[in-house]
């Protein structure tokens, strides 16, 4: 059984083809496409962020919940990116399918991109 109906929504994730390097040796990223995928988006809790993050605050966390996988960035596979509430954020973790309650789903977190680049 997957998540509840009523509970999630449609969430569209930029997903990005690998890059590679060019004839000329030059960086070229991949192409991106636009996925919808069926979810829950919820704000880390405090906790969790403290002890991801080694015992310091971390702003502009959330945890996803979905019917389908999500990707962290792996080798030039670069990270699925979501908009909400007018901010991007990256995803960085993705668990394994869980079943909880026979609810099979995917767990992910993603953070900020403006927190990634200003060290927040």
């Amino acid at each position: 059984m997957a998540l509840p109906t009523g509970l999630i929504s449609a969430i569209t994730v930029t997903r990005y083809a690998a890059g590679a390097y060019n004839t000329s040796g030059v960086w070229v990223d991949g192409a991106t496409s636009s996925v919808t995928v069926n979810g829950l988006v919820n704000p880390e809790k405090d906790q969790d962020i403290l002890m991801r993050e080694g015992g310091g605050y971390a702003d502009g966390v959330i945890k996803i919940y979905t019917n389908e996988a999500l990707y962290p960035k792996s080798g030039a596979q670069q990270a699925d990116r979501l908009t909400r509430g007018g901010k991007v954020y990256e995803v960085y973790e993705v668990n394994e399918p869980y079943s909880n309650l026979s609810l099979d789903h995917y767990r992910s977190r993603a953070r900020r991109v403006d927190a990634l680049t200003n060290g927040a």
